[in-house]
């Protein structure tokens, strides 16, 4: 709950300041707060919900795979954010003529690029820290 609360007041002051905006700020602390992290671990144990992480630890478990390579697995999947620039697109069609839309597509853009940037690096990071790599 804490969390929700810091992140929601956090995000919403910055954007406020930044835009001069208070709805775009208000929406944007709303989804802040919906997406921390703890919320989110809640809303998965509570929905048993499965996705490519889960899914990869699990794979990962069961298959009994060394524990180098089960903390490891899941840098292999920051890389993969095509929903992320779709997102983008929807929402920039969505709020065209506001400046929600040409925000909201600013961020998942920038949150995008770094995203392509870190996740090779990370993958191979995790490659290599799970001795899956002839280097």
């Amino acid at each position: 709950m804490c969390e929700s609360l810091g992140a929601f007041s956090l995000v919403t002051s910055v954007t406020y300041l930044l835009t001069k905006n208070i709805s775009t700020a208000l929406i944007l602390g709303a989804v802040s707060s919906a997406t921390a992290p703890a919320a989110t671990v809640i809303v998965l144990k509570e929905n048993k919900a499965k996705g490519s992480l889960t899914s990869t630890l699990l794979g990962g478990t069961l298959s009994k795979s060394p524990s180098v390579v089960r903390k490891n697995i899941g840098f292999g999947l920051l890389s993969q954010v095509g929903v992320a620039v779709g997102l983008a697109i929807v929402v920039s069609k969505e709020f065209a003529g506001y400046s929600l839309g040409s925000l909201v597509i600013t961020i998942l853009l920038a949150t995008t690029i770094i995203t392509e940037i870190v996740g090779p690096i990370a993958t191979k990071t995790a490659i290599i820290k799970a001795k899956e790599a002839n280097v």
